[in-house]
């Protein structure tokens, strides 16, 4: 019936009754459970310790009609009375606040503790998430009944303390926990043609649930491929994005190597398609005027099978 308080504050609207109600506080502010005659009065004397109401949970406020504090204080020899029957004060409750950053602290340990992952990026139901307890001395904060779905990544679980008075206070959080991993870029854009290599490489952070499925995760994943459009710095690399370079070019010059186990002899030929590193391509012989096959090996380069395969024109 209580809410969590965090401001003390009296609502009054009482312009022309300063003498009238000289003793009222101007800040009801207390830090028990209960709210006392001396809470409210400045001088109630004796019957300052007398308990009148309870007191609103940490960090909450309750709102009490003028006349009914009126009635309590004269049964109890107070000379107060309100302006109106229709003003009202504001008791509000002490409380010490447990931010947002220090419950997703709290989350994050006990997640991993869970075995959720070893990096991870918690994100909250709700805006402005804190948890209040009351003032003064209270045990330190513990996660309980933790469940965490890895296929959603959401999590709910409670918060609690116990408080000095042996209260046990919670509040429930949920949110998701998301993991955290980190993927290689490049250091600067890149287009088709370029091979890639080790030092165009740095590495990023990102939550998993942000990548694409065929998001490069590895440096061997893209280093010697080439893009097939221009892919950006710093940003997520897809193998869909990626191709072999071509090694050899349609019309273009290039090496004809023949192995033997006693020699190597070389040629020059003109290559009829383009090729990558491994793929059979035809290659023109000017020498002889016929067509070989042979294997892309390296840049212009194609090594010749033994005896050569002919293919037409």
């Amino acid at each position: 019936m209580r809410f969590v308080a965090l401001i003390l504050s009296l609502l009054l609207v009482w312009p022309a009754a300063a003498d009238a109600a000289s003793n009222l506080r101007a800040e009801i502010v207390v830090d028990s459970n209960e709210v006392t005659l001396g809470d409210i009065f400045t001088d109630a004397g004796e019957v300052a310790d007398i308990i009148i109401f309870e007191a609103p949970e940490p960090g909450r406020h309750q709102i009490y009609w003028a006349d009914d504090v009126y009635r309590i204080a004269n049964a109890h020899g107070i000379d107060w009375w309100p302006d109106s029957s229709h003003d009202k004060i504001v008791i509000e409750r002490a409380s010490q606040v447990v931010t947002q950053s220090e419950i997703e602290a709290h989350l994050i340990e006990a997640l991993q503790d869970s075995g959720a992952g070893d990096r991870l990026d918690i994100v909250l139901s709700g805006r402005n998430v804190e948890f209040h307890l009351p003032a003064g001395d209270v045990a330190p904060l513990e996660v309980r009944d933790l469940d965490f779905n890895p296929r959603n990544a959401r999590f709910n679980a409670v918060l609690a303390a116990w408080d000095a008075d042996g209260v046990l206070r919670s509040t429930r959080i949920t949110g998701h926990a998301y993991a955290i991993v980190e993927i290689p870029v490049l250091t600067r854009r890149a287009r088709p043609g370029h091979i890639i290599g080790y030092d165009e490489l740095d590495w990023i952070e990102m939550r998993a649930d942000r990548l694409e499925r065929d998001a490069v995760m590895e440096p061997e994943e893209v280093v010697g491929m080439s893009p097939r459009r221009a892919i950006n710095a710093n940003t997520p690399i897809l193998m869909g994005d990626l191709q072999h370079p071509t090694l050899v070019t349609k019309n273009g010059a290039v090496t004809m190597v023949y192995r033997t186990p006693l020699m190597t002899l070389t040629a020059l030929g003109r290559a009829l398609e383009d090729g990558v590193e491994g793929a059979f391509v035809r290659v023109l012989n000017p020498q002889s005027n016929t067509v070989v096959q042979g294997v892309v090996t390296g840049k212009d380069e194609v090594v010749m099978p033994s005896p050569y395969p002919t293919a037409s024109n």
